[in-house]
C-alpha cells in the first residue's frame, strides 16, 4: 500500500518541477525605442556640448527607468519643413516596458530639458522579450 501511495504522490509534487531544455518565461512587455536628438530646435546646434547632452539623457532616463535600458550614441540626419538637411548626434535609447506610459513621460522630459521639436519614438508589440538567465 506505501508504495502505492507514493506512485500517486510522485506525479503530483514533481509537476512543477521544469526541464532544464523548456522555453524561459515570458512577460507581456513591449520594446520601445526612443530618438534622442542633440540639436537644439531653433539654432540646429547643440548648444550645451554632446558631453553634457549625454548625461542630461542619461539622467532623464534614469530617473524613469531605474530598473534597466539600453542607450547608444548615432549620427543622426532628418530635412525640415524648409529643406535643411541637418546632422546631430542622436542618443538610441531602447526600454522594455509594459506600456507607453513612461516612455511619453521621459520624452516629455527630454524635449523640454534639450529644447526640441520632436523625439521619434518606435515599439515593437510583437517582439518577444526573453530575459534569459541561463540553463
Amino acid at each position: 500500500m506505501k508504495k502505492l501511495f507514493i506512485l500517486f504522490l510522485m506525479p503530483l509534487l514533481l509537476g512543477g518541477c521544469k526541464e532544464k531544455n523548456q522555453e524561459p518565461a515570458q512577460e507581456t512587455l513591449h520594446q520601445y525605442t526612443m530618438y534622442v536628438g542633440t540639436n537644439d530646435k531653433d539654432t540646429y546646434q547643440c548648444e550645451i556640448g554632446i558631453d553634457a547632452a549625454k548625461e542630461l539623457v542619461y539622467g532623464i532616463m534614469m530617473d524613469h527607468f531605474s530598473d534597466g535600458f539600453t542607450m547608444y550614441e548615432a549620427d543622426g540626419v532628418w530635412r525640415d519643413e524648409d529643406g535643411v538637411v541637418t546632422h546631430e548626434t542622436t542618443f538610441v535609447c531602447i526600454v522594455v516596458q509594459p506600456n507607453s506610459i513612461e516612455v511619453y513621460k521621459a520624452a516629455d522630459a527630454l524635449i523640454v530639458a534639450l529644447n526640441q521639436s520632436t523625439i521619434l519614438i518606435t515599439s515593437s508589440t510583437n517582439t518577444q522579450i526573453d530575459f534569459y538567465t541561463g540553463k
